[in-house]
C-alpha cells in the first residue's frame, strides 16, 4: 500500500507542477480588457489597454513556456495543456493584431474566443489534477496530503 500511496502523491504532484492557479481569473482579466478596447475610441486609452493585456498575458505565455512538452507527450492527463497551448497561440495572435492601430473588432472578437476556450481548456486540466490529488486525500491517514502550486504571478499555493 506505502508504493501505492507514494505513486498517487507523485502523480498529484506532478500534475501540479504544471497547474497554474489563477489561470482562468488572468485570461479573464485580458478578455475584459479587450472589451474595454472595443468599447473606448481613444488612442491613448486603447494603447494603455493593449499594454495591461500584453502585461498580463505575457505571465501566461512565460509559465507555458516553460512546460516540458516533449516529457508529457503520450500521457493523457496532461493533453489539456497541449491544446492550451495552441490556445495561447492564437489568443496571442489575435491580440496583437487587433492592437496594432484601431483595435479591429474581428480579431478582438477572435481573441475573446480563444480566451474563452482557454477558460474551459484550463479547467479540465484543473479537474483532473484536483481528482489527483482527491485520490490521495481518500486515503485514511492522507487527508491533509496538499500539492504546492504556482499561480499566475508566481506565488506558491499549497493547493
Amino acid at each position: 500500500m506505502s508504493d501505492e500511496i507514494e505513486r498517487l502523491k507523485q502523480r498529484a504532484e506532478h500534475l501540479g507542477r504544471y497547474y497554474c492557479k489563477g489561470f482562468g481569473d488572468c485570461i479573464n482579466f485580458c478578455t475584459n480588457l479587450i472589451d474595454g478596447a472595443v468599447v473606448d475610441s481613444n488612442p491613448a486609452n486603447i494603447e494603455k489597454i493593449a499594454d495591461e493585456t500584453r502585461e498580463a498575458f505575457g505571465l501566461v505565455t512565460g509559465f507555458y513556456s516553460k512546460i516540458p512538452f516533449q516529457e508529457l507527450h503520450g500521457d493523457e492527463a496532461f493533453y489539456p495543456l497541449f491544446v492550451a497551448r495552441e490556445l495561447v497561440k492564437r489568443f496571442e495572435a489575435n491580440m496583437n493584431a487587433a492592437f496594432q492601430s484601431v483595435p479591429e473588432q474581428f480579431h478582438l472578437d477572435n481573441a475573446k474566443g480563444y480566451g474563452i476556450a482557454l477558460g474551459f481548456v484550463g479547467r479540465i486540466y484543473r479537474d483532473s489534477f484536483e481528482k489527483s490529488a482527491q485520490d490521495v486525500r481518500k486515503i485514511p491517514g492522507q487527508e491533509d496530503f496538499r500539492v504546492v502550486v504556482m499561480d499566475w504571478r508566481g506565488r506558491p499555493w499549497k493547493f
